[in-house]
């Protein structure tokens, strides 16, 4: 594993793409590092948010401009995906039957399914539309692993000290134009919607950071203020700038306990 490993990580970061500039070539490869630590290949894999479906065969003008699935397949697993070019994932149904996949994964999804509510709120009916049709096509005991960016680690904190959204990334004035991320997550708030749902029970959350060297000093420098503010200090899933979401879906000798 470990030299499949390191293979992908050189092709990823050789790769010209827009998501691929540092860090987003690291916090990728650390992400597809634990997805296969965790579930390694060979499986099945729904990514959602990753490629347009079918994007291999589509004409080079229908796709989008890059590919997540090429990583995936050089890893060993067998890939299918949906985007938002294929559905909305926050209000429709993923066109597959109940209990397909032996894994579904999301890598900096999640963060973009927050529903405008009346009066201008964010709303969490997407997020909920998305985690629950999730559950339904893993299989029993198959793995749903969400990878999105940590609103509670010191980087996060960081920004809010220097200046910048507490979210971590946002639209924010003077920045590039880019669309941003409305809210990003926690730990715990990952971990909730899990109870809240009764979807992947005992589910594990860590975290990992792809901090370029100036932004993990100023990360590590702010650490022990943080601690202090909050009067304990931080879990290990609190830590890196990306955190992970590894839930099962119960098998049916959990449900008839």
């Amino acid at each position: 594993m470990g030299a499949n490993v390191s293979k992908l990580r050189a092709a990823i970061a050789a790769d010209p793409g827009e998501y691929f500039r540092e860090p987003g070539a690291t916090r990728f490869a650390n992400t597809l590092e634990t997805l296969i630590e965790h579930a390694p290949p060979p499986a099945s894999v729904l990514d959602i948010g990753g490629d347009r479906s079918g994007w291999e065969e589509r004409e080079p003008a229908d796709r989008m401009p890059y590919s997540f699935g090429r990583f995936f397949r050089m890893a060993g697993y067998g890939y299918a995906s949906v985007n938002e070019l294929d559905l909305d994932a926050r209000s429709e149904i993923l066109p597959f039957p109940a209990n397909t996949f032996d894994i579904v994964t999301a890598w900096e999804t999640i963060e973009h399914l927050w529903t405008l509510e009346p009066g201008g709120l964010l709303g969490w009916r997407g997020i909920l539309n998305f985690w629950i049709e999730a559950h339904r096509v893993v299989k029993p005991g198959g793995l749903f692993f969400v990878a999105t960016r940590n609103r509670s680690c010191p980087f996060a904190w960081a920004r809010l000290a220097d200046g910048f959204s507490a979210g971590m990334y946002c639209a924010e004035l003077g920045a590039d134009g880019r669309p941003g991320h409305a809210r990003e997550f926690t730990a715990d708030e990952l971990r909730a919607l899990a109870r809240i749902t009764g979807t992947f029970p005992a589910p594990v959350t860590l975290s990992r950071s792809s901090l370029i060297p100036g932004a993990e000093a100023r990360a590590r420098a702010v650490r022990p203020a943080v601690e202090r503010f909050l009067g304990r200090g931080l879990r290990p899933d609190e830590l890196g700038d990306s955190i992970y979401f590894l839930g099962r879906k119960a098998g049916l000798n959990d449900c008839l306990k």
